[in-house]
C-alpha cells in the first residue's frame, strides 16, 4: 500500500496557486509571499478550481496594481482562516450577513504593499466603490470586462458558481 502525507486541503490549495503564479509569471518567484493558514476544515472537491481562480485573481491583482517594476519589492501577505477566527476590515465585515459571521466559512484575505507611484487614497476609493457595487448587486456588467474587474469576477464566482453548487 501507498502512504500519502496528510496535508490540509487549504495547504494544497496554497501550494498549487503559488506554483501556477510562478509558472505564469517567472518574476513572481522574486515576490515575498508570507502565508498564514489557519483554516483546518476540509472543503468539497468541486470548490477547489473556484478557489484556485479566486486566489489567482488576487495574486494577479496584487502584482498588477502594486505597480512595481521589480517584483522583489512586492510583499504579499495571504491569510486563509475561518470567518469567525479572523479580523476583517470594517468595510468587509459590515457586508457579511449576521448568520455567517461566526461560522466555519473560509476567508481569503490578501494584502500587499504598493509602489510609491500609486495613490493609496485613489486605490482605497476604487476598492470601496467596487465593494459597494458588489453589496448592491450592481456588478455583473463589470465582471465580464478585461482590466480592473478582478474583484467583480470573484463576486460572480462566489454568487453564481459556488452559491448555486452549495445545495
Amino acid at each position: 500500500w501507498h502512504s500519502f502525507p496528510t496535508r490540509r486541503s487549504s495547504d494544497l490549495l496554497i501550494d498549487f496557486c503559488l506554483q501556477i503564479e510562478r509558472d505564469m509569471n517567472k518574476d513572481f518567484e522574486k515576490t515575498i509571499v508570507s502565508i498564514k493558514n489557519g483554516y483546518q476544515n476540509r472543503f468539497q472537491g468541486y470548490i477547489f478550481p473556484y478557489l484556485v481562480d479566486i486566489i489567482g485573481i488576487l495574486f494577479r491583482n496584487a502584482v498588477q496594481h502594486s505597480k512595481f517594476n521589480d517584483l522583489s519589492e512586492l510583499k504579499i501577505e495571504l491569510v486563509i482562516d475561518k470567518i469567525g477566527d479572523c479580523v476583517l476590515p470594517e468595510v468587509l465585515y459590515n457586508g457579511i450577513p449576521d448568520n455567517i459571521r461566526d461560522s466555519v466559512n473560509m476567508v481569503i484575505n490578501i494584502k500587499n504593499n504598493l509602489s510609491k507611484s500609486v495613490n493609496e487614497n485613489e486605490v482605497e476609493e476604487i476598492v470601496h466603490e467596487i465593494i459597494d457595487n458588489i453589496s448592491n448587486g450592481t456588478y455583473l456588467e463589470n465582471s465580464n470586462s478585461e482590466g480592473g474587474s478582478g474583484l467583480y469576477k470573484i463576486a460572480k464566482l462566489l454568487d453564481y458558481n459556488l452559491k448555486s453548487n452549495a445545495k
